[in-house]
């Protein structure tokens, strides 16, 4: 067996020694990097709560817009069927006064009578009109939607429409 001499002993011995401190540096070294990333990939509980209670305030916040519209949305429409009802209501009181102007005999006060009822009912229908077509509008809007043109009735004429 070949015995070493002091020299080549000590050169082994340093070599280990600098390996053994490479080691004692590296393995802490590595052990805080994984622990360091295990402890970053996993959410806290604070931070995990805090996501639930914002995302739990978003869909609060967004379900009330939604009912909002929805009550807005029903709240028009009733006012539309409003509208409409009204609309009828002057149609009926107009055509009974078209048929109490044709029982005149007498032509002339017919004729003025027919004319004085056609700007009544232009004079009564218009504000109508222009509500109901309002109304359209702000609907067609919360709906997304184009708006619908809507086409009244013309004057009432004695004996039903032409």
């Amino acid at each position: 067996m070949q015995t070493m001499t002091p020299w080549k002993q000590r050169k082994k011995v340093a070599k280990r020694q600098k390996l053994f401190r490479i080691g004692l540096a590296a393995v802490p070294f590595f052990f805080g990097v994984f622990v360091g990333l295990w402890w970053n990939d996993t959410p806290s509980t604070v931070q995990q709560h805090t996501y639930d209670l914002m995302r739990a305030q978003f869909d609060l916040t967004h379900a009330k817009v939604a009912l909002d519209k929805a009550s807005k949305i029903a709240n028009i429409r009733q006012n539309i069927e409003a509208v409409l009802f009204q609309i009828l209501d002057v149609n009926s009181k107009q055509s009974t006064r078209v048929e109490g102007a044709e029982k005149n005999r007498n032509k002339n006060t017919r004729e003025k009578a027919k004319r004085a009822l056609e700007l009544r009912w232009a004079s009564e229908l218009a504000p109508l009109q222009d509500q109901l077509t309002q109304l359209e509008q702000t609907l067609s809007e919360l709906e997304n939607r184009e708006p619908r043109n809507v086409d009244l009735l013309g004057p009432p004429v004695a004996g039903g429409r032409k």
